[in-house]
């Protein structure tokens, strides 16, 4: 890897913010197992849709600023065997940014519920109620959910190799004040 190589500053920014979503709707969602007040229980359901649709929207431009920007420095000096693997992970790493969310979107539509934007903007709903449909959904939402959790931990894990076992520039990279 080239040492002053990094990614974009808009790339570092919208990985954060999406790091930053995610954990935020993982724990709203597991919160809201365990509190037992209705009010609070709407609030962390809403809370984690907010999420859901917010990380949705930063995956969409995660992948335009892709497109847009080169980071091709970044992966210099890596084996082929390494890049390849990288860019398998991050590859479903993006499916499961779109797909989870997508499918919490469906769901909540197929439970006839509103999907609300942090209690402003109302979401059109993606189909009509259906309570065998919303069950489905619910079980894809959820294991993709937990799969995509998995995924985020070999990324860290990976990162973590990168710093410490490669002691390469990878994670750095990836850091607003990395380098240039």
């Amino acid at each position: 890897m080239n040492n002053n190589a990094r990614y974009h500053d808009l790339t570092i920014a919208m990985h954060w913010a999406t790091a930053i979503a995610i954990f935020v709707a993982v724990g709203s969602v597991l919160l809201r197992e365990v509190v037992e007040d209705d009010n609070w229980q709407s609030l962390l359901i809403g809370l984690h849709r907010s999420m859901g649709v917010s990380i949705l929207f930063l995956a969409v431009v995660r992948l335009l600023t892709r497109l847009v920007t080169n980071s091709s420095g970044v992966n210099a000096g890596l084996s082929k065997s390494v890049r390849l693997v990288a860019k398998a992970g991050h590859s479903a790493l993006y499916f499961f940014l779109l797909a989870v969310p997508f499918a919490g979107w469906l769901l909540t539509s197929a439970q006839g519920e509103p999907l609300t934007l942090f209690g402003v903007y109302d979401l059109p709903a993606l189909v009509s109620k259906n309570r065998d449909l919303a069950d489905q959904l619910g079980d894809l939402h959820e294991t993709g959910g937990w799969v995509f959790i998995a995924l985020i931990g070999l990324h860290i894990s990976a990162a973590l190799w990168h710093h410490f076992w490669r002691k390469d520039q990878v994670l750095r990279s990836m850091l607003l004040d990395s380098p240039q």
